[in-house]
């Protein structure tokens, strides 16, 4: 009944009428300039500087690295502009009290690639997205199969573009750039970096493998000298236990650098594997809970068929590190990208801004 009242309220707000080139972004819901809204909002602003106003949306803080004009989330500014924008573009939920007007783009990139973790199918959700969003980008076949029409219901218009976010991975003078950057940010001494980022789900009890065992199994198998970057997801609360050659970049701005300065990628469910995979380094997959997971939430695709190298426990962990082979695993990758029909191909920001320039 709120929600109806508000709605109602801000229909007071088409009295001022859509500017068809105003673009305003919202990432997270306002918490983070970063993602693919960060990639189409650079690549708009470096290939077609001054042909559309750009506005990011920030919740509790102005966006440190965002060089664009900013408003707060829930603000009387924040409602304009997403009333008066030609187009919205958010990585996740949107905001039921905004009645989107038809001539406005709604576009939602998300935040997640492949098709891993279930979403829990909910009519509520299925209702929202159908009423709310114009266009969703999808990252590869499946992922529009199961997420978008399934689990989502959305049936409005799919862009195959690949995730944005994900260009990044197929410019070499990009890579080589950005890798550097982090490492001096961070100041790395070793030769090589792993980043541990576990995700998260409700109850999730944290299970940290040792890390000075896994950059002495790492450093075995690579022989080079390892340092962790411990990557705690934004829902978890607790804090990560450091030791030596352990980072905290939990708050470092933007997860595709990290994955760019990293040499392998230890995670479990997270998404950042469909991510990952196009670099072409080690993967592995360490969950303990997996059991708990497979059985509470479930999985698209099960992560035990999926060409990962995964360990249930520590000790088959260090095992998959001894035994990880190099041509096995990009074997498997190329099979992985082809069962799900990838649509990654770095050139997801050019076609998001030729569909712009469709309206």
């Amino acid at each position: 009944m709120i929600i109806k009242l508000i709605r109602g309220i801000l229909h007071l707000l088409y009295l001022f009428p859509v500017k068809k080139r105003k673009i305003i972004f919202e990432c997270y819901l306002g918490k983070q300039y970063s993602c693919s809204p960060r990639a189409i909002s650079e690549y708009l602003s470096e290939k077609e500087g001054g042909r559309y106003e750009l506005v990011w949306v920030y919740l509790d803080t102005p966006l440190a690295l965002c060089p664009e004009k900013q408003v707060k989330r829930g603000s009387l500014k924040w409602y304009y502009h997403m009333l008066t924008a030609g187009t919205v573009i958010m990585n996740s939920g949107f905001c039921q009290r905004i009645p989107f007007r038809r001539s406005q783009i709604v576009m939602n990139t998300w935040h997640g690639g492949g098709a891993y973790k279930r979403i829990v199918d909910s009519p509520e959700l299925m209702n929202w997205y159908n009423r709310q969003i114009s266009v969703f980008l999808s990252s590869s076949e499946r992922f529009t199969e199961l997420e978008i029409r399934g689990a989502m219901g959305f049936r409005g218009e799919v862009l195959n573009t690949g995730l944005p976010r994900n260009d990044v991975f197929f410019d070499a003078a990009k890579r080589t750039a950005l890798s550097e950057k982090v490492r001096n940010a961070l100041e790395l001494t070793t030769e090589a970096a792993v980043l541990y980022a576990p995700t998260w789900f409700e109850g999730k009890e944290m299970r940290d493998p040792d890390f000075g065992k896994l950059c002495d199994a790492l450093s075995k198998r690579f022989r080079k000298t390892f340092s962790v970057l411990y990557r705690k997801h934004y829902h978890e609360s607790a804090k990560p236990v450091l030791s030596e050659n352990v980072i905290d970049v939990s708050a470092y701005p933007d997860m595709q650098e990290l994955l760019l300065a990293s040499d392998v990628l230890v995670t479990d469910y997270s998404s950042s594997i469909w991510d990952y995979s196009f670099l072409g380094r080690p993967i592995l997959l360490y969950a303990p809970d997996i059991e708990e997971f497979r059985k509470n939430q479930g999985f698209y695709y099960d992560p035990e068929e999926c060409g990962f190298p995964l360990a249930k426990t520590e000790e088959e962990l260090w095992k998959r590190i001894a035994g990880f082979d190099e041509a096995s695993f990009r074997s498997n990758m190329e099979k992985h990208h082809n069962e799900l029909g990838s649509c990654e191909t770095g050139e997801a920001c050019r076609m998001v801004a030729e569909r712009l320039k469709r309206k």
